[in-house]
């Protein structure tokens, strides 16, 4: 039992950064979506 608790406490932190990581990307693409001043501009640049 305590070797899996072992296993846990040292994967977990792992799967938290990659979470945190994830949704940090997710927060940026989103301020960079909201600081675009039209949609037309978009439409130009595709």
């Amino acid at each position: 039992m305590e070797e899996l608790k072992k296993d846990v406490q040292t994967v977990n932190p792992l799967l938290v950064a990659q979470h945190h990581k994830t949704f940090l990307e997710n927060v940026q693409d989103l301020g960079i979506l909201k600081k675009r001043p039209l949609p037309s501009s978009m439409e130009e640049k595709s």
